[in-house]
């Protein structure tokens, strides 16, 4: 029987995919997106999933996911002029606006949209579900400096199939948040992969733990296993990584300087662990 397809779902693959699409360095030269998302009634939409459809530059893929007030952000983008779609958890696009950025500058781009009542959810997570995990003020809880924070949400399991499906056929749902400052410099990004049975979630644990240098058991466990490593070097911080029935769950943290330290990112971990 073949082999399952793993799909880099180690810690030291995630966080180099964490590293390439979730922070950038701190290079000048780039502003942001924000605005919000309302409906006809004028009433805030939590949930629509707002990203860059085309731009006049190269332009970092993320997808910023509005907050109960109907906010989103767009960070770290080069100066150009970019299409912005907005989308609903189905994937329907409900609209599209352009923003032009200037260097240092938040452009403004609000939304106004019909929304339809949604159907039930497939397997796995949603991303409603995922951002309730971990919330921003949970993370401004344990932090060890003084930042102002925005959340940047991806769906990493739709990513990956748009190149290569069979990577994520274990996978129910696979989405990342990164918790990162203005300029990229220093963030703490959490994933969670929904596999559809423990004994994979569980393998791709173990191989991990095999593929991460200096990682320990976590004692007390978070969840059902759990290991932890400090390492501190090239860019990445604390890093956590626990199983809790079919899903993996990672933390780590990523800059020179973090602003949240191993304890912190131990107690973020036991939130979601309880949330699971």
């Amino acid at each position: 029987m073949p082999r399952r397809p793993h799909f880099a779902l180690s810690a030291v693959a995630l966080l180099s995919l964490a590293l390439a699409i979730g922070c950038t360095s701190e290079t000048g030269g780039v502003g942001s997106i924000e605005g919000t998302v309302i409906d006809a009634d004028d009433q805030p939409i939590a949930g629509m999933r707002v990203a860059i459809a085309s731009g006049t530059v190269g332009f970092p893929e993320q997808l910023a996911v509005t907050n109960d007030t109907g906010y989103y952000l767009l960070g770290s983008i080069p100066a150009g002029t970019f299409e912005v779609a907005v989308h609903d958890e189905q994937g329907e696009q409900l609209a599209l606006g352009s923003a032009t950025v200037a260097a240092g500058k938040a452009a403004k781009l609000d939304f106004t949209v019909a929304v339809a009542e949604s159907g039930p959810s497939g397997r796995g997570l949603t991303e409603e579900q995922f951002a309730a995990l971990l919330k921003i003020q949970d993370v401004k809880a344990v932090l060890v400096a003084e930042v102002e924070l925005h959340a940047v949400l991806r769906d990493m399991k739709a990513m990956a199939e748009a190149t290569d499906p069979a990577q994520v056929a274990a996978v129910d749902s696979f989405y990342s948040m990164t918790f990162e400052v203005d300029d990229g410099s220093r963030g703490l990004t959490f994933s969670v992969i929904d596999y559809k049975t423990p004994e994979s979630a569980n393998d791709d644990y173990v191989s991990a733990l095999a593929e991460t240098p200096g990682m320990i058991d976590l004692t007390p466990p978070v969840g059902e296993t759990a290991a932890i490593a400090e390492i501190n070097t090239h860019g990445i911080g604390s890093v956590i990584m626990f199983t809790k029935g079919d899903k993996l769950v990672q933390l780590h943290t990523i800059g020179e300087d973090p602003f949240v330290d191993a304890e912190g990112l131990k107690t973020l971990a036991r939130e979601v662990a309880d949330r699971l």
